[in-house]
């Protein structure tokens, strides 16, 4: 297991090269979680684990768009995007996801992208994100996940990285049933995404 330390210390690391790293090889995914925000017609969104801010740009321009990350460094390159791009409808601020500052049902959509894994208390976390989402509303995942028949192929990679957690912020083997299958909440869909099914999209409807 890691600490909140680690996930700042990493992504400190990270954020200069993330978007070189990360950006292409798991863009599929974020367009598909960024498809669902346009189909289900979001006004008011949150984003959990903005990061570098590369879903901003994908988001409904008509929503208004909070984004979240305990990293300043990942928030600095962000804003610098939120600038570039003139996306006057996001606001981003420094926080931790497990201890959300907005009141219950503040968002019509909650979306967590790569960042269900990345986060120590993934139980708080998750119970979090779903208290500011109002009721009628959606929760949005997308993350790699293990335990699937699709994942076997990873499944190597999996366990040669789990002793590595708190060096790499994140968990390599993220179990599916115990971080969605388990949740007592509705599930609207789930499709597969990035290459060979690394990844997963999850619709939740509160």
């Amino acid at each position: 297991m890691f600490k909140l330390t680690d996930v700042k210390n990493s992504y400190r690391r990270y954020a200069p090269f993330y978007n070189k790293l990360f950006g292409r090889i798991l863009h599929p995914g974020r367009l598909l979680l960024a498809q669902k925000t346009h189909e289900l017609k979001v006004t008011n969104l949150l984003e959990v684990g903005v990061g570098t801010g590369l879903m901003l740009p994908l988001y409904p321009s008509t929503a208004v768009v909070t984004g979240v990350d305990v990293s300043t460094h990942m928030l600095d390159i962000a804003q610098a995007l939120v600038d570039q791009e003139q996306l006057n409808h996001v606001q981003l601020i420094s926080y931790d996801g497990t201890k959300l500052p907005f009141p219950d049902g503040s968002f019509d959509c909650v979306t967590l992208p790569y960042v269900y894994s990345v986060t120590p208390n993934p139980h708080e976390f998750i119970q979090d994100c779903w208290r500011v989402c109002a009721d009628g509303g959606h929760l949005i995942i997308v993350n790699h996940f293990s335990n699937t028949p699709e994942l076997s192929f990873w499944k190597i990679l999996e366990k040669a990285t789990q002793s590595f957690a708190g060096k790499i912020g994140f968990q390599s083997d993220f179990s599916y049933q115990t971080y969605i299958l388990d949740l007592p909440w509705q599930r609207l869909s789930v499709e597969p995404t990035n290459l060979g099914h690394l990844s997963r999209v999850v619709v939740f409807k509160k």
